[in-house]
């Protein structure tokens, strides 16, 4: 359920959250008529026997076991089975998630502050979502919280899950994206299709089963992502001490060393697959190279005969695409430093393929600009990394400063035309 570059917000990153499949509603021809939305809700909380904020959970600790499939490109490979360790702690309506690939030291988070949704990559850098990510943490969360059924809803018809039917109500958590909830005839949520009129946001979480972790209270004890991964809780805590400490995100893993702003000389190149970019010399351990700076690219990467000669352990497999939408094998590596422009950064986890390019070595991308500010000259041709702790932009008279969306790890804002975004 990991993005390479992804219960509550950890679910997104693993969710195909651009998928065209089409929840299971019935046609218009068979539809029946599904109870009201009253009753199938007050039927749902006999069944769970409770529901958020009537103080039977104020807090939980809970461990998960996943497994998924790492599908290789290359023919001759076989398929990676990757294992996943999920711990989460909750506080109400604020939690924080921790996903752990067996056998390494990777791990990504996710979470609520109560202020704003957040989520790191393996670096550990942290993005604050914004827009149509947070309709889609906020609908995600209330529904393993159980808040879900405290808000407005109206029958969708009916349909069946395998062999069972089910009713299908349209659910609209305040401020999430509405939510396609399928409901069997004991009352225990079943399906839960997010955002189901929008082909590019809609994604699903099949819920396979409860436990009972107190008395005759249940929760959702077994999942599955749309991509088809199987989360599975295994240990369960209820009312568990959770301190403000435990809900704030993790310090970053990859940290840099700043030295003396020095302008870097760059060069501006034109290439048949990438277009006009930018070109930078970096070393990786010490091992010069030619890189792409890349603020579209979602992390970093080494290629060929550069990253053969830089000899980085291996972590654990992944793959990666590109501009051109083609997935490529890969592993994720650490390199104990990354040097430009006179300063390091330590301890970056990038990836690395036995591709070969001509005239690169590598991208740089969200892990350098993460945590740095780099100022890029076009017109001197240079670049410069600076301390943010220490930059201060100047804003020109009649400018403008913006918050840019990073969710992506790509810099990104969203722009309003003729009332449209």
């Amino acid at each position: 359920m990991k993005s390479t570059v992804r219960l509550t917000a950890f679910l997104l990153a693993g969710f195909s959250m651009c998928s065209l499949s089409l929840p299971l509603t019935a046609s218009s021809a068979n539809a029946q008529v599904a109870p009201s939305a009253s009753d199938a809700f007050a039927k749902h909380r006999t069944f769970a026997g409770w529901t958020a904020g009537d103080g039977t959970f104020k807090s939980w600790r809970f461990t998960a076991k996943a497994k998924s499939k790492l599908k290789r490109t290359d023919p001759r490979a076989e398929a990676v089975t990757v294992a996943y360790t999920l711990t989460e702690v909750r506080r109400g309506a604020l939690y924080h998630d921790t996903e752990s690939r067996d056998g390494t030291s990777l791990a990504t988070d996710y979470g609520f502050s109560g202020r704003v949704f957040w989520d790191t990559n393996e670096n550990g850098f942290v993005v604050t979502h914004y827009e149509d990510a947070v309709r889609a943490d906020i609908s995600v969360n209330t529904l393993f919280d159980d808040a879900i059924s405290t808000y407005p809803a109206t029958p969708h018809g009916t349909a069946k899950i395998g062999d069972t039917q089910v009713n299908v109500y349209r659910v609209t958590p305040t401020l999430g994206f509405p939510v396609d909830l399928y409901m069997d005839a004991s009352g225990a949520y079943r399906r839960a299709v997010i955002a189901p009129d929008d082909s590019w946001t809609r994604f699903t979480i099949d819920i396979e089963g409860y436990i009972e972790p107190l008395p005759g209270k249940k929760v959702i004890g077994k999942f599955r992502s749309s991509g088809g991964t199987l989360y599975e809780i295994t240990n369960f805590q209820p009312n568990a001490t959770v301190n403000d400490t435990d809900l704030v995100p993790p310090d970053p893993k990859a940290t840099w060393s700043f030295g003396p702003p020095t302008k870097m000389p760059i060069t501006v190149a034109v290439s048949s697959y990438v277009g006009r970019s930018v070109r930078v010399k970096a070393s990786i351990n010490g091992h010069e190279g030619m890189f792409l700076l890349d603020s579209g690219a979602g992390g970093c990467l080494i290629f060929g005969k550069y990253a053969q000669s830089v000899n980085l352990p291996k972590l654990a497999a992944t793959s990666f695409s590109g501009i051109n939408g083609n997935s490529e094998d890969a592993d994720l590596v650490m390199a104990d430093d990354l040097s430009i422009a006179g300063s390091v950064l330590h301890n970056v986890v990038m990836q690395e393929s036995p591709s070969q390019f001509e005239d690169i070595d590598g991208i740089l991308g969200y892990d350098v600009l993460a945590a740095a500010i780099v100022e890029v000259d076009i017109a001197g041709r240079t670049l410069s990394v600076f301390d943010p702790d220490k930059y201060k932009p100047a804003v020109a008279q009649n400018a403008t400063e913006f918050t840019v969306d990073l969710t992506s790890r790509q810099p990104a804002m969203d722009i309003k035309i003729a009332g449209t975004i």
